[in-house]
């Protein structure tokens, strides 16, 4: 089969010199050890081919950070088409993305619904080792983090037989970014008719039907969201959240008091309160932090740079901020300063190679890597 003669040509690619010695020097380096390489003379396509067989290789968490959300996201689509061909992890545990936001906290804008839905969805499966390689701007990268913990408790699972009061669930849907409608349509949706939840969870290609007896969970089945007939039985269903932060009236009341009447009037959401609630959350970690033994790639690591210097003169310059910035972001500075104790792949393009060029991973000078 065309997929199986694919499949043996990355392998064997995987294979061969100078990529290989590459990465048996990450292998060989004690855990923790600041080994830095770098491949050259490589496209975009052949960057996101060798980050996918370097996870797989390695068989660790890769963090791939590239100056802007579209570079990020064609990387991402690049590698996602590779793993579907990798034997065994590859495809179990395929590349995420993980957005920044699309707005910054001086703009006083709650940052797009799918951009927050895909953040939380990344930052659970990442903090549940779910995947072998992210990739992230570099203005994602900054971002402060909670600790894995606070992600790996994100999602709701529900179980046939089991014993949960219908109003907790309705209330951690409402928390976790879910809307009621009658009748469920769209990912997100959910209604509650008497002990029936309808639900279309994130992720899910078809919505799920829950009946309760009482506080037990009687029965589970997937059904058709056009016509809304069961499809099949179902013994669980993982609710993940669409929000990195379950909203609360608690919370709305801290950031009222952080903030002050005239930003918050009410304790209710409002625009912006995504991004605010960094006035109130001390978050010393990043993503970075959130993946064991992670080897760290930089893709042109001078305009990488230079996207994060652009982004914090933004922020700095800006008067209309709900907080300080270093709230929400770590500076490049710090952040560089944690990146060059992890083991590091710089990967570069040039447009002009010498005769004895080409790509290859070479050494890097332990003051040219950030």
């Amino acid at each position: 089969m065309l997929e199986n003669r694919i499949a043996q040509l990355l392998v064997a690619l995987a294979a061969e010199e100078p990529f290989a010695e590459g990465m048996r020097a990450f292998a060989a380096a004690p855990e923790g050890a600041p080994v830095q390489q770098r491949l050259s003379g490589l496209n975009a396509e052949a960057k996101a081919l060798y980050l996918t067989l370097a996870a797989w290789r390695l068989e660790r968490p890769i963090l791939a950070v590239t100056a802007s959300n579209k570079e990020a996201e064609a990387l991402h689509r690049c590698a996602l088409a590779f793993s579907r061909f990798l034997p065994g992890n590859g495809r179990r545990n395929p590349p995420l993305l993980l957005p920044a936001l699309d707005v910054l906290p001086f703009q006083r804008l709650s940052p797009h619904g799918a951009i927050l839905k895909q953040r939380a969805i990344a930052l659970h499966r990442i903090s549940t080792d779910q995947t072998t390689l992210v990739v992230t701007p570099v203005a994602g990268a900054l971002l402060r983090t909670e600790d894995r913990a606070f992600y790996q408790r994100l999602p709701l699972r529900l179980r046939k037989g089991e014993e949960v009061l219908l109003e907790d669930v309705a209330e951690f849907l409402d928390a976790a970014g879910y809307r009621r409608n009658e009748p469920v349509e769209m990912v997100g949706d959910y209604s509650v008719r008497g002990g029936i939840l309808d639900i279309f969870p994130a992720e899910e290609s078809n919505p799920v039907r829950i009946e309760f007896f009482g506080d037990e969970i009687e029965s589970m089945r997937s059904f058709d969201a056009g016509t809304q007939r069961s499809l099949q039985p179902v013994a669980e269903s993982v609710i993940l959240p669409l929000l990195e932060y379950p909203q609360s009236h608690g919370l709305f009341a801290e950031l009222r008091e952080a903030l002050g009447e005239s930003i918050v009037p009410v304790a209710a959401p409002f625009e912006g309160w995504p991004q605010a609630v960094a006035a109130v959350r001390d978050r010393p970690q990043t993503v970075l932090d959130l993946l064991p033994h992670v080897l760290l790639a930089i893709d042109e690591p001078a305009q990488v740079q230079a996207a994060a210097e652009k982004l914090w003169q933004r922020l700095t310059d800006a008067d209309s901020c709900f907080f300080p910035p270093e709230r929400a972001y770590f500076r490049y500075e710090e952040w560089a300063a944690s990146a060059r104790a992890r083991p590091s792949l710089l990967l570069e393009q040039l447009e002009l190679l010498d005769s004895a060029g080409g790509g290859g991973a070479q050494p890097v000078d332990g003051g040219h890597a950030f």
